[in-house]
């Protein structure tokens, strides 16, 4: 039996992972427009290895966000079901037509899991980035599913 479970996410898990987490967002500030409610956390044992949901941004669009242990991005197959699972849920729960995640082009486990959650590539952003790296634009929309 598989010591990995999905668990509510708290605003703490965040600072949990920060320090070890191999996919992260740019925003430090992230865990201030987290909404718990649209937010998942993955423990194996008891070790906080994942955390990832959306928050809106506007009537029908939201922004997704993933926190993946080093150690455990290794193995994020498996838990991409459970991912996918989430994301439609919270499409359908905050009623959205759009979820868009920008993701740093030097972060190919986020490229990859982007891809494997269904979301179709929109566009390169030259310079987003605070350091001016490139991000790729992904989106997951009612269209696409």
């Amino acid at each position: 039996m598989s010591r990995l479970r999905s668990a509510t996410f708290f605003p703490e898990d965040v600072d949990a992972l920060l320090d070890t987490a191999l996919i992260k967002p740019e925003l430090p500030e992230l865990k201030y427009f987290i909404k718990p409610e649209f937010s998942i956390s993955g423990f194996y044992d008891d070790k906080i290895v994942y955390a990832g949901g959306v928050f809106p941004l506007w009537p029908g669009v939201g922004s997704a966000w993933f926190l993946i242990d080093r150690e455990f991005s290794k193995h994020v197959k498996r838990e991409v079901w459970s991912f996918v699972r989430h994301i439609k849920e919270f499409l359908n729960a905050l009623s959205l037509h759009r979820i868009q995640a920008d993701i740093s082009c030097t972060q190919p486990a986020a490229l990859r899991l982007v891809k494997l959650l269904g979301f179709k590539f929109e566009g390169n952003m030259i310079a987003y980035g605070a350091d001016q790296t490139d991000y790729a634009r992904w989106a997951l929309t009612r269209r696409s599913e």
